[in-house]
């Protein structure tokens, strides 16, 4: 069965931001939730923060079953309809072995990119950016995918995604062989010169290898 490896980091381009992570899990099995809560919504923050805890209390029972994503995807929508007092985008991801499993709204992405051969699946392509979470109208898309052993699962925000180039941000995860240092080095690469960002960015990154 795969074994999976996970890092993250979150960074706010204004004190603590309004982008939130969650990574609980070991070995075959994690559970991987990236919220971006939305600037102008006036309590982003809180609204990713109830996302993310919502998820995490509905399925980090590691004596459950995998989470399939559809019931990911359920979980999103009562969120949605819950009084989140703000708005987040949502990128919910279950790992189990070489299963990847999970849901999202908005404009945070999921790729699982070869780090062989430099292919790239979109998870998230097929998602609705609008509305948000937060406005009891959401549409939550799932998603399922097996990956291989050369994969990467890389879920960032739009901090991410938006201000690096996709060939740049491919050639930093092929050269990078530290997982644990490469959600801060693709921060790092979003940085303007002056040092500061853009916007807030969190960045989960997951390498598949072999297990037993």
């Amino acid at each position: 069965m795969a074994m999976w490896t996970v890092a993250s980091a979150v960074q706010g381009a204004r004190g603590a931001g309004q982008d939130r992570v969650v990574t609980d899990g070991d070995g075959p099995r994690w559970l991987l939730v990236l919220a971006d809560g939305a600037g102008g919504s006036g309590g982003g923050a809180s609204a990713a923060e109830a996302v993310v805890a919502g998820v995490a209390g509905r399925f980090t029972d590691r004596t459950r079953r995998p989470a399939s994503a559809l019931e990911i995807e359920d979980c999103l929508t009562g969120c949605d309809r819950a009084p989140l007092g703000g708005e987040t985008t949502a990128v919910v991801v279950v790992v189990d072995g070489n299963d990847v499993r999970g849901a999202s709204v908005g404009d945070s992405e999921a790729w699982l990119v070869n780090r062989r051969t430099g292919d790239v699946r979109v998870l998230t392509e097929f998602q609705v950016r609008k509305p948000l979470l937060g406005r009891s109208e959401a549409i939550v898309t799932a998603f399922v995918a097996t990956a291989s052993v050369d994969d990467l699962l890389l879920i960032g925000s739009d901090g991410l995604f938006k201000y690096i180039a996709r060939a740049n941000l491919l050639a930093l995860v092929a050269a990078m062989t530290d997982l644990v240092a490469l959600p801060a080095a693709l921060i790092a690469a979003v940085r303007l010169p002056s040092g500061g960002l853009q916007d807030d960015v969190s960045v989960i990154v997951a390498a598949c290898g072999a297990g037993e």
